[in-house]
């Protein structure tokens, strides 16, 4: 939880920074909720990857202007929330709540290939995006090593993530957007299983490799804060 309110003040933060800038039209925010998925480094009789684990998070993005200030094909955002993670039919009971912030760069696919009317849609913005960040798993008090502190920042299991994946945005007004978020998520670094209850070097998971791994699918709204 703590690592969860440290990302959510950072973002209130540097939300407030980009209204006070000069070229707010550039920045936008977003809220969305969906669903994930969790395979990989689990505990024998241990798992979660059906898409029934409740998924939130909020994000700042920024737009860099191109030559023709139309334009803003590249971009960064910076992105935090939380996934809580449940077994599935075939899974013994556990629960994790897996906290997350990355700082991803952003490709408008629509602007960096110049497409308008009637080469593209009206209102609809295709984004793809690759970044890193940290993660943090906050094991139940039933899980087997619950209590264990990795020695990082936070107690509990503090992992390093990698992401990649696409956003969809439709136009609804001037200044708001609906949008599907794509995240496919990789994390290494592990000391514990997702479910906790077994160290990876127990069940034979190697910390240098991408495990587990995470997909999530959420949708939201966009936000794109006028100028001020």
């Amino acid at each position: 939880m703590k690592f969860f309110i440290f990302t959510f003040i950072f973002l209130v933060f540097a939300n407030l920074s980009a209204q006070r800038s000069g070229q707010a039209e550039n920045w936008s925010t977003s809220l969305e909720l969906g669903v994930a998925s969790s395979s990989g480094t689990y505990t024998s009789g241990y798992s979660s990857s059906a898409l029934n684990n409740f998924s939130t998070s909020i994000g700042l993005r920024y737009l860099f202007n191109s030559e023709r200030r139309l334009y803003k094909p590249y971009g960064i955002r910076l992105k935090g929330g939380f996934t809580n993670l449940t077994g599935d039919n075939d899974s013994r009971d556990f629960e994790t709540t897996v906290y997350h912030i990355t700082l991803d760069g952003v490709l408008n696919i629509k602007d960096l290939l110049k497409l308008r009317s009637p080469d593209w849609p009206d209102g609809f913005n295709l984004f793809v995006n690759l970044g890193v960040g940290a993660s943090h798993y906050e094991l139940w008090d039933e899980a087997r090593y619950s209590d264990a502190d990795d020695g990082y920042i936070f107690d509990g299991d503090d992992l390093v993530t990698v992401n990649f994946g696409t956003t969809a945005e439709y136009e609804i007004s001037t200044d708001f957007s609906l949008h599907l978020d794509l995240t496919y998520s990789l994390f290494t670094t592990p000391d514990f299983s997702t479910d906790g209850n077994s160290t990876v070097e127990s069940i034979g998971s190697s910390r240098g490799n991408f495990d587990p791994r995470m997909f999530r699918a959420s949708i939201g709204v966009t936000y794109y804060i006028p100028f001020r």
